[in-house]
């Protein structure tokens, strides 16, 4: 399907005109009623007050804001727009164009409906902008025929955006969340709150799954099928799940269901998508929002565009990713290369740890399995800091500052630019005209005493003498170190066939 033809039931969601015009005259009645009140008070206060009685402060109070007098007639503007702040939230739930968004804007946008006037002011630090950019518009029809059709016409953007989530949601420490790639099975954490588990019996009830909401929502409109609305059954409708069993979502059209869920005790919640075409249309989508970081499913065709122009996102990818040569690391290479700098148990404690030019951070990945003490990135491509980004987040949510991302090229960088040197050096720099080589020798300086480099480099770097490789075999003549062979088409799946070797040495202590 082309996920830019969205369902016809989405364009047509909106309230009747009727509806919508008997809103506003309910709005415009209740306005006019506290305006009488304020009215009345005021005269009622003037006829008392030549006797020297005062009256109570009579007060009205919106969620979200301050108590506001309903005899100061200066705050008469003020509880028309809190009126209308309510009104806008309760178009968008009557509506459901909220929706067709993803989690992260709709949850920005009702936290900024749920902020009174008065609060936007008192944090807008007297910036008149500020205040202006976080003012409702005026309540009108043309302003909610304008808004909504906004919403409308960046659905586009919120489905990608959907997509996206869904891949920011994976936990980093389970070798079937693939970096950039959305497999058969994902595995996300804080699904639901583990700590009131013990309330929970054998069963427990989804809490914090927004982003399993932009999966379902990704897998309709990618099935060719309607959104979920408020009302749509699905996530929605599950209740109480049972730990340790696979669960079916109902899917919200009434056909077979698009994923399952599992869901276990420590918060972490499994979930399978059933179609291997749906896995491989979101892939395309993160493919073409990160070229050159993440490559497209095989054989996958072009992906539906609005934009005619727009360039066909797997060209677009393997141009970038040869022209920066980013083959990044295989998840099995990544592994394996984890257990020549660790040893085969993969036991990191205590250590720190180093991937220079990281890309997809596979390697990264693989260090932080081993419960080493830390990892640093150093990757300034833009794409991949992005996708790096997400990892760093997902990690030190849990373990803070585990993690840190260097946004630099890697020869800008010096060893004192750190605290310390590291236990270890694990890299897979880029072959092109040898390059590898100048990586390597800087990389070594920033290893300490003790401590370890692993490189996977290319076969060229065990067998030539010429050129740039003989700074190499100087290199390799004086520290030693040992060469280790690699699969052949080890790097078939990041789109090269080129034969490639593994390269460990040690500084002494």
């Amino acid at each position: 399907m082309n996920h830019n033809e969205m369902p016809e039931a989405e364009s047509t969601a909106l309230m009747p005109a009727a509806d919508i015009e008997a809103l506003f005259a309910a709005r415009d009645n209740a306005q006019r009623i506290y305006a009488d009140m304020g009215a009345q008070l005021r005269e009622v206060a003037a006829q008392l007050d030549r006797f020297g009685v005062t009256l109570p402060d009579v007060e009205v109070e919106f969620p979200g804001s301050q108590y506001l007098r309903l005899d100061d007639e200066c705050n008469a503007d003020a509880i028309n727009r809190e009126i209308d702040r309510f009104v806008w939230v309760r178009l968008f739930a009557l509506t459901n164009i909220d929706t067709i968004m993803d989690h992260k804007t709709r949850n920005d946008l009702f936290e900024q409906l749920g902020k009174s006037q008065a609060y936007r002011r008192r944090y807008s630090f007297g910036s008149k902008q500020k205040e202006d950019e976080a003012a409702m518009p005026e309540l009108t029809r043309e302003n909610v025929d304008a808004v909504f059709k906004g919403v409308f016409d960046n659905r586009l953007e919120y489905f990608e955006r959907c997509v996206e989530s869904v891949y920011k949601s994976l936990s980093w420490d389970h070798k079937t969340n693939e970096p950039g790639r959305i497999g058969r099975t994902l595995i996300t954490t804080q699904a639901f709150d583990v700590w009131a588990r013990c309330h929970q019996s054998d069963t427990v009830r989804l809490g914090y799954h927004e982003h399993i909401h932009d999966l379902e929502r990704a897998l309709c409109i990618l099935n060719g099928d309607v959104p979920p609305t408020h009302t749509s059954p699905g996530l929605r409708t599950l209740g109480q799940l049972p730990y340790g069993k696979w669960v079916e979502v109902p899917n919200p059209n009434g056909g077979e269901p698009l994923m399952r869920l599992k869901c276990y005790r420590k918060g972490t919640c499994h979930i399978q998508i059933h179609s291997e075409k749906l896995r491989d249309d979101m892939n395309r989508i993160m493919a073409h929002r990160y070229p050159g970081s993440i490559a497209p499913p095989k054989g996958a065709s072009r992906r539906p565009t609005t934009e005619a122009q727009r360039p066909n996102s797997t060209a677009l990818a393997k141009t970038d990713q040869q022209a920066r040569q980013a083959y990044y690391t295989p998840e099995e290479l990544a592994t394996e290369t984890a257990c020549k700098a660790f040893g085969p148990d993969l036991e990191g404690w205590g250590l720190t740890v180093l991937e220079p030019s990281a890309g997809g951070g596979a390697l990264a990945r693989a260090a932080i399995r081993t419960r080493c003490r830390s990892v640093t990135m150093i990757e300034n491509d833009p794409s991949a800091v992005e996708l790096l980004g997400y990892l760093v987040e997902r990690v030190n949510q849990h373990d803070d500052d585990r993690v840190r991302l260097d946004p630099r090229d890697f020869f800008d960088v010096t060893p004192a630019s750190y605290p310390d040197l590291f236990d270890v050096v694990v890299m897979n720099p880029p072959f092109s005209n040898a390059q590898e080589v100048e990586h390597v020798l800087h990389a070594w300086e920033f290893v300490k005493p003790g401590g370890k480099l692993v490189a996977i480099m290319s076969a060229s770097a065990e067998n030539r003498t010429t050129g740039r490789y003989s700074a190499f075999r100087d290199f390799c003549a004086t520290h030693g170190g040992r060469f280790t062979d690699n699969p052949a088409s080890s790097f078939k799946d990041a789109g090269t066939n080129v034969n490639t070797v593994t390269y460990v040495v040690e500084r002494p202590a």
